[in-house]
């Protein structure tokens, strides 16, 4: 994950709020999308704007909204990819670009270059297919661009940047060689890992212009707020770790051992990375599994900790409510 400088990034906590995206498949016949409540699972609503099943908590308490959560939406851990991977550098290579779109405000995408216009139609349908596992409501308000992006087939599917020319936008692209559809357990992993990113290195998350003087966890585009989600994680989990993770730095064996030391922490080896990507794998792991029940593992506290953050909740409960209706 590369982001090359920000100005204003993500203001989580408005955009679940917001769901004023328009719906352009209410009638779809294409297996995913209909107008009306027969198509979710029984005790579960279905959001036209959102095209997502969701469940009514208003009236109920945290713990019962989890359990009436877990019995709809029920176990979506077959999506999760346990030996995923990314590429070192997710900035744009202008030279492997394929195609490139503007996302509009309602979500359509119209193209600004295509050096394979016979493929459009595959292009647009990774699009369709991103639209229908995340927030329609975060899409509008944060993402600028659509880009085909190939480095060759079985290597990186996606990634995520912050678009140079609107610093509050992002550019979301995927590799068409890598794509096989949108139920796809890769491509949904995938998806949902990259938009973590977005997640937590938002607005509210970072402090820019305190650059090498960080009392919080820094990343190379400036300080994370004290109570960020990812200083927050950081601290928790990370802090007892991160010399010994530093140490190994530009070492790829020195780097797998760090790993094989502290397999434990970690859902995957990619997840022992850096916190950044620790918190995109952990976020995607919260979203697919079912709330754990056992605290002992340290696993499962990174998934218990985004349990208790009620915007990353509803995050998770939308995306969860999109794949049942994808599926």
């Amino acid at each position: 994950m590369i982001i090359k400088f920000y100005r204003a990034l993500l203001t989580v906590v408005v955009i679940l709020s917001l769901c004023a995206c328009n719906a352009n498949n209410e009638n779809s016949t294409d297996g995913f999308a209909m107008d009306n409540d027969d198509y979710c699972p029984a005790g579960a609503f279905y959001d036209v704007e959102e095209d997502a099943c969701y469940i009514d908590c208003d009236s109920l308490s945290d713990e019962e909204c989890d359990a009436l959560e877990q019995q709809v939406f029920g176990d979506l851990e077959d999506f999760i990819v346990t030996e995923y991977s990314g590429r070192e550098s997710n900035q744009e290579d202008s030279d492997s670009v394929i195609a490139r779109y503007q996302v509009e405000s309602d979500l359509s995408i119209t193209e600004i270059s295509n050096l394979q216009p016979d493929h459009d139609p595959t292009f647009r349908q990774i699009w369709d297919s991103a639209l229908r596992v995340l927030p329609k409501a975060v899409l509008q308000q944060h993402i600028s661009q659509f880009v085909i992006d190939s480095d060759g087939p079985e290597e990186t599917l996606a990634y995520v940047t912050v678009d140079e020319d609107k610093p509050n936008k992002w550019i979301i692209a995927f590799d068409d060689q890598d794509y096989i559809g949108p139920k796809d357990k890769e491509f949904i992993h995938t998806t949902i890992h990259e938009f973590g990113h977005i997640v937590f290195l938002g607005m509210e998350q970072l402090n820019v212009s305190a650059l090498g003087s960080c009392e919080s966890y820094a990343i190379d585009e400036g300080c994370t707020l004290n109570n960020s989600y990812l200083n927050r994680f950081f601290q928790l989990f990370w802090t007892n770790l991160f010399n010994e993770h530093q140490e190994a730095q530009g070492d790829e064996d020195a780097q797998y051992q760090f790993y094989e030391d502290n397999a434990n922490h970690f859902v995957s080896e990619y997840a022992a990375t850096d916190p950044v990507e620790d918190a995109a794998e952990i976020f995607t792991h919260f979203v697919l599994r079912e709330k754990p029940t056992d605290t002992l593992s340290i696993v499962n506290q990174k998934i218990l900790f985004m349990h208790e953050i009620d915007v990353l909740k509803k995050l998770r409960s939308t995306i969860r409510g999109k794949l049942q209706v994808a599926n």
